[in-house]
Order: structure tokens, then C-alpha cells, then sequence
């Protein structure tokens, strides 16, 4: 068999439109500006023949030792010809020593295991046309970033401020004091409520049930482990279970603890 070995150059805001039409190609809803907000947030790697993108990655670090790899697309006519390996092992090279996660489509899976990649949960997409919800808290929306940040590195266990400061000037914010906090802003279709971070389920829906209410009618997304059972509560508010896709980490001391996290920032950021 032939080992094509390809070239691997930088991502950057001129792919940004390839970029888009190829992750459309897989039916995934990241618009042009998506792929802007990600790229200013992280380091994005491409192959290319010519003029020709042909397959990406990207990674996002958090603190000293975890990062998040996503965006990892070959183009369906450039499949198993290795540009997916290829693209993992130079990824694997510019981020030693990391702890590493991603969210895994079912057909990326098997390579993801052979690139020493384990399962660590399972994520149900849920999205519909918001219906409102009537369950409530004491939720206040002029949160600090230093209050977020404290709440959402007890909750995942990541060291996510940068992102978080980049993510709130384009969110809407909900926290409810010492228990947790939510976000929601633009994206694709409609809206994405994410992350949520909560010591229970009360005020996680009550987080959730902010925004259900403030965009009712409205396209609305969440991503949630599975393990928080909250797809019949989401369904019966309008945002129906449309997929599910497993969570995977690479590393000798394995993910962070993460019972605390409700919903996540999405697929790519984790």
C-alpha cells in the first residue's frame, strides 16, 4: 500500500472559508464566523493539495496540562489515505505532555482509539425550537469573569479563562450564587446554551430554564452527558435528542473530574 505522507501547514483565516463549506459537508452547522471565533481562540492545522483543503485540526489549551483537540475533518473523496493520522500524530508532537480530549463522531472513533484514545462518556445533542420553561432560581446576569472562572474550574476542573473571557463577550450570562452558571450566545442556526456548570440538578435547570424562557420560540441547542439524564426534561421544553456522540481522553492521569459539568461549551471546545 502507498504511505502518502502529506504536508502539514498552519490553519489560518484565509482557509476559513473552505473550512466552513467542508465542515457543511458533513451536515455540522459551523458558520464562517464560528470558525473565527475558534481560530482567534486556538491553533488550528490543515492539509492541503494546492489550493485544495483537504482536511483540518484544531486545539484548544487549557492551563499547564489539558488540551482539547476538534474541527478534525478529512474531506469524504480523501478519506483513508491517512490524512487524519497524520494530522493526530502532529498534533500529538506540539502538545506533549498534555492531557488530551475530544468529542468523537462514530465514524472517527476507531481512529481515535488507535491514536491511544479511550472512552470517557457519551454526549446527546438536543435542539428544537425553544418552548420556555417555567422552573426558576435565584439567577442574577451581571456575573464577573472572576466569579465564572472560579465556578467553572471547581466544576470541570480546567483552567479556561482566556476562553471564558472571549466567550463572555459574546454570551449572555446566568449564575446563581456558589452553585453555578451558564452561558448562551449565537451559533449556527440559532442559539447554544453552554457551558452550563452546577452542583445539582435543581440549579442546573434553573440555568437552563433562563434562557429556554428569555429566547422562547427561538432555535436553541444544548450538549449534554449523558450521565445527567436530562434529554426527557430538555424534550418536553422543546429541544429533542437529534444525536449523540462519545467523549474520549488521551493521557496517563485520564480527564479531569467533570460531575460537574452539565452541558458543554460544545463539541469542539469540550
Amino acid at each position: 500500500m502507498l504511505i502518502e505522507n502529506w504536508q502539514i501547514t498552519s490553519l489560518g483565516k484565509e482557509d476559513i472559508p473552505q473550512a466552513a463549506a467542508l465542515s457543511r459537508s458533513f451536515l455540522w452547522p459551523h458558520q464562517p464566523s464560528d470558525w473565527d471565533f475558534m481560530l482567534a481562540l486556538g491553533t488550528g492545522w490543515k492539509v492541503a493539495q494546492g489550493d485544495d483543503l483537504l482536511g483540518t485540526l484544531m486545539c484548544w489549551t487549557y492551563g499547564r496540562d489539558q488540551a482539547a483537540l476538534g474541527m478534525i475533518m478529512t474531506r469524504s473523496d480523501m478519506q483513508r489515505r491517512r490524512i487524519g493520522k497524520q494530522l493526530m500524530d502532529h498534533a500529538f508532537a506540539e502538545l506533549p505532555d498534555r492531557q488530551l480530549s475530544l468529542i468523537a463522531t462514530r465514524e472517527g472513533q476507531p481512529l481515535y482509539k488507535k491514536c491511544g484514545f479511550r472512552v470517557s462518556g457519551e454526549i446527546t445533542k438536543s435542539q428544537g425550537q425553544s418552548l420556555g420553561a417555567s422552573e426558576t432560581g435565584e439567577v442574577i446576569t451581571d456575573a464577573t469573569l472572576d466569579a465564572i472562572s472560579v465556578l467553572d474550574c471547581s466544576h470541570s476542573g480546567l483552567d479556561r479563562r482566556d476562553l471564558l473571557a472571549a466567550l463572555m463577550k459574546v454570551s449572555d450570562v446566568a449564575l446563581i450564587r456558589g452553585e453555578g452558571y451558564a452561558l448562551c450566545r449565537p451559533f449556527g442556526p440559532g442559539r447554544v446554551i453552554g457551558p452550563v456548570m452546577a452542583s445539582d440538578e435543581e440549579a442546573a435547570k434553573a440555568l437552563i430554564a433562563h434562557f429556554l424562557r428569555r429566547y422562547k420560540g427561538e432555535i436553541m441547542r444544548i450538549d449534554t452527558p449523558t450521565q445527567h439524564d436530562l434529554a426527557d426534561w430538555l424534550n418536553t421544553h422543546g429541544l429533542t435528542p437529534v444525536d449523540t456522540a462519545v467523549a474520549m481522553a488521551r493521557g496517563d492521569s485520564g480527564p479531569p473530574d467533570k460531575r460537574g459539568v452539565i452541558a458543554l461549551i460544545s463539541q469542539a471546545f469540550g
